[in-house]
């Protein structure tokens, strides 16, 4: 019985120590954390992250301009960058373009593209892609949602690589 007494104390004595070590790991100065500050980063796209998402469905095509149903259409959307784009507060802020200016007669809307953008591939971004994107959603054999919005666009220019204008027959709000 005495031997017995002794072991159960060892093991009461070894379980007491592992507590111990743990509440002093714990206490001890831990490395500060620091966070984002999201305000400064709102134009800095975020590197490397990944984003989680649920849905009632899976996509069917990633190419935003032909995405159909919700779930592609919410995944092109956090793949691809607009023009414009709606913040927080439902507010029109730009994205690609860094500023665009409405013609007084509201027939016209040119957009000034952010200098420096490039492709995944490293190519410059420029107006040219913006028309290049505008023709393919306006070819017949272009089969969109969206279509009927773009064929009202009856004009582009690209004076330079970081102007794009499209032009309207007569005003249409929703652009």
């Amino acid at each position: 019985m005495g031997v017995r007494q002794g072991s159960s104390k060892l093991i009461h004595f070894k379980f007491l120590s592992l507590i111990m070590l743990a509440l002093l790991i714990g206490c001890s100065e831990q490395e500060q954390i620091n966070l984002p500050d999201y305000e400064k980063a709102a134009d800095t796209p975020a590197l490397g992250d990944r984003l989680v998402g649920a849905s009632i469905g899976d996509a069917t095509n990633l190419i935003p301009m032909l995405a159909s149903d919700s779930s592609s259409s919410s995944i092109a959307g956090q793949l691809y960058l607009s023009l414009l784009k709606y913040n927080k507060n439902l507010e029109v802020v730009g994205q690609l373009a860094k500023s665009w200016e409405i013609s007084e007669d509201n027939k016209s809307i040119t957009f000034k593209l952010r200098k420096g953008l490039k492709w995944s591939d490293g190519a410059p971004f420029t107006s040219h892609d913006c028309e290049f994107t505008l023709k393919l959603i306006q070819d017949d054999n272009t089969q969109s949602p969206h279509k009927s919005e773009y064929l009202l666009v009856t004009g582009t220019d690209t004076p330079d690589d970081l102007t794009f204008t499209v032009h309207y027959d007569e005003a249409f709000s929703p652009a």
